[in-house]
């Protein structure tokens, strides 16, 4: 038997030891406990609001990155079967396939099981099992959205739920053969509520149940015409291969590229000279980081020097493997160095998937390479001016479509006023 296990998880947006808490950004509630929420708390409301329904509610800053409970549960998790992806800080998705895929699925079941019985009241979990990724996730948006029926949810406790797909169930093969319902398990996931569609933007859906389209059934009767206007990149193909198939790509344990230097035994490298050293690991970090087709958030340099171990680490604003970022962003964080050092790491973690069409914009080298001559040689002209002159080199912004406009316009508006005036000279006496 092969399954696929999506779970998610609330009440892990903090540590802490109190029971009734929540986590805020921008004055909205990010994160709430199972008791804050069971009063009425949940994300995305005003702090204000919050506060008024459960008063002495613990208020905390919500902090990057996942909490230490969803990262016990990541390890409970990987400790059975080593096929998982993390999916965001609260998150997971699970494989297991063998002769030893029921033993491993009844594991999982009792390591959530304890997983929540560590702090009753304040965490939550949902983990649905399917035959695919993809349905295993519809499981979770589906209760989320309302109730499944009751043969396929079971409790994992007070505040978990287990749903299994009827495909799945002991036995379901032969009460199929006997009550001829082969059919009706093949496609349990067509009253798939339009709510729970999480590859649709909001807007979509709600003009999708104005229409009358209540089910994942009914989307079949949308003409093609409405996916290419509303959702001009995806189609009606690549939606069901997206809910009924979806995919698994594992990311844990979390990967960490690391490039070292080290200095001769007795010697120590002087700040101003460090920049020619760092260019090998820079080099060899972004060629790891275009093999496996990702790219980094998150860049690093550990040093030591005369007073001793020192490391640094700044977040990107978003993933990339682009050498020309990553050489930038590294010449930053070397200039906090003072001293002489002997040693020095270039490390880079927190990876994310990078889209088919950027990834084939990257060269080999990691510069995004053109098609158009002029546009490659300017490419690498900047390359070498930031060899040169690293930190100096300030790219901007390319114009947006108002500003194209905008241009378009006033080159109308010339050429007319032009044509005016030389008709004007060619009307003089």
């Amino acid at each position: 038997m092969r399954w696929f296990a999506f779970g998610r998880a609330v009440g892990v947006g903090w540590d802490g030891d109190d029971t009734l808490w929540m986590t805020i950004s921008n004055e909205r509630v990010m994160d709430a406990s199972v008791s804050a929420r069971a009063c009425g708390v949940e994300p995305g409301q005003s702090v204000h609001t919050a506060a008024a329904l459960v008063p002495g509610i613990t208020v905390q800053p919500a902090t990057e990155g996942p909490s230490r409970a969803m990262r016990r549960l990541w390890r409970m998790v990987n400790d059975v079967t080593p096929r998982l992806e993390t999916m965001g800080e609260d998150g997971f998705c699970a494989a297991g396939s063998g002769r030893t895929s029921e033993t491993a699925l009844h594991a999982l079941r009792a390591a959530a099981r304890r997983w929540l019985e560590e702090r009753p009241g304040v965490r939550g979990l949902l983990v649905g099992v399917a035959e695919t990724p993809g349905l295993a996730r519809a499981l979770v948006e589906w209760r989320k959205c309302g109730e499944l029926p009751a043969s396929w949810e079971q409790s994992l406790g007070r505040h978990g739920r287990w749903l299994v797909s009827p495909r799945l169930k002991p036995s379901s093969a032969a009460r199929n053969r006997c009550t001829g319902a082969h059919e009706a398990a093949e496609s349990w996931w067509d009253p798939l509520p339009v709510e729970a569609l999480w590859v649709l933007p909001a807007e979509v859906r709600e003009m999708l149940l104005r229409m009358g389209v209540l089910t994942f059934g009914e989307l079949e009767k949308v003409g093609e015409t409405f996916w290419r206007r509303m959702l001009p990149g995806l189609s009606w193909t690549q939606l069901r291969h997206q809910v009924c198939v979806g995919r698994l790509r594992v990311n844990y344990p979390p990967p960490v590229y690391c490039r070292t230097w080290a200095a001769a035994a007795g010697e120590v490298c002087p700040p101003e000279q460090l920049t020619e050293w760092l260019e090998p690991l820079i080099q060899g970090v972004g060629r790891e980081l275009l093999a496996a087709g990702c790219g980094t958030r998150r860049l690093g340099l550990c040093w030591r020097g005369e007073g001793g171990r020192e490391r640094m680490e700044m977040v990107l604003k978003q993933p990339t493997a682009d050498l020309q970022v990553l050489r930038a962003q590294t010449l930053r964080l070397a200039a906090h160095i003072r001293q002489p050092v002997e040693r020095v790491s270039l490390f880079v973690r927190d990876f994310t998937s990078l889209p088919a069409e950027q990834l084939r914009l990257l060269a080999e080298d990691g510069r995004v390479i053109s098609a158009d001559p002029a546009a490659h040689a300017l490419a690498e002209v900047l390359a070498q001016v930031e060899r040169r002159f690293p930190g100096r080199l300030q790219k901007g912004l390319r114009p947006g479509f108002r500003e194209l406009r905008l241009a378009r316009v006033m080159e109308a508006r010339l050429a007319v006023g032009s044509g005016n005036e030389r008709h004007e000279r060619m009307a003089m006496p």
